[in-house]
């Protein structure tokens, strides 16, 4: 069931003291996209509503930003509150991280891209993976000796 237009007006003022009408006005603004990575709303996987973008704000000033999709709107959420550290990021870290992901030390130290396996490698499935690949190699070996 839809959020009544009184529900929604008395979640958004007392939440983020904000009105509909500001609200919707932001929303416009933004082309109905989330203000980080550009997405539309989408619908909910399992009831297949579309989903309203959500409304961030800061937890310490409680400024309202923007409007975020569910994905930025958790991450961005998690950089700021630090998860289990407590700890929360700070501006010139993310940026840190950025540069590092941008031109990572390896490269460069290497002379050249180093792939290795994708996803997690502490997982059963990555060591039955290791497995099959040395009973594949030991049988290729045995098939040219």
């Amino acid at each position: 069931m839809a959020e009544s237009l009184k529900a929604r007006s008395k979640r958004l003022w007392d939440g983020f003291k904000l009105t509909v009408e500001k609200w919707l006005a932001v929303q416009a603004a933004q082309y109905n996209k989330c203000a980080i990575c550009g997405q539309s709303e989408k619908p909910h996987r399992k009831t297949g509503k579309l989903r309203r973008l959500a409304t961030d704000h800061n937890w310490v000033s409680g400024e309202f930003r923007g409007l975020l999709d569910r994905r930025c709107n958790t991450l961005l959420g998690r950089l700021e509150r630090g998860g289990r550290s407590g700890k929360p990021w700070t501006l010139d870290e993310l940026k840190s991280v950025v540069a590092y992901l941008e031109n990572p030390p390896a490269r460069s130290i290497l002379g050249y891209i180093h792939i290795g396996y994708p996803g997690s490698v502490s997982t059963k499935a990555h060591r039955k993976r290791l497995k099959r690949e040395a009973k594949a190699q030991k049988a290729a070996e045995n098939f040219f000796d």
